[in-house]
Formats: structure tokens, sequence, C-alpha cells
């Protein structure tokens, strides 16, 4: 059973879907995201991003969150941090060295 305070789903995958007396649960983890004022919404598992998209999807259509905002997986982030803008390539690796100072 997860702890109350968990951002997984309190019942296990498909909770949010299958509980409709209850506010459901895409809708809660949304609604978390976007009280932070997010331009990304990413999570590493593939039912989360399912759930949060619905949820983003939901919301923009409401007028509750921006048209511009995404929902990916935190590889997609990673991915676009290594790339270059250019290219679309991996960016070589630098290291930083105060001037004058050697390996």
């Amino acid at each position: 059973m997860a702890n109350a305070r968990s951002a997984v789903a309190p019942e296990g995958p498909g909770c949010g879907w299958t509980r409709p007396s209850a506010k459901r649960i895409n809708e809660n983890r949304t609604d978390e995201a976007l009280a932070v004022g997010p331009d990304l919404v990413a999570a590493a598992c593939p039912l989360c991003i399912v759930m949060l998209t619905d949820g983003v999807n939901l919301r923009q259509q409401q007028g509750r969150a921006p048209e511009t905002l995404e929902v990916t997986d935190v590889s997609e982030v990673l991915l676009r941090s290594v790339r270059t803008a250019e290219t679309d390539t991996p960016a070589p690796a630098t290291v930083s060295r105060p001037e004058g100072k050697q390996p």
C-alpha cells in the first residue's frame, strides 16, 4: 500500500480511470503540478505520463493550463539537455578549468 503522502497512484495503476465516485488521480496530480507554474511536466513512469497528459489536456480545455504546457518523459528532458540546437547531435563533453590551470 502506498504512503498517504506519496506521489504515486495510491491504489495502483489505472485507479484514475476506475473510481468514478472520487476525484480522478490524474486531475489531482495535474493540479499539484500546475500549482508551481511549470513550463514542462516530466515523469519517469509511462502510466503517469498518460495520466498527466490526460489531466493537462483537460485543464487546457478548461483554460486552467497554458496551451504551451508539455508532458514528457524525464529521459526526453535528459536527451534535450545533451543535444545542440543547431545539429541535433549530442554536444561534446567539456570541462571548465580556471584560466591558467593545467590538468
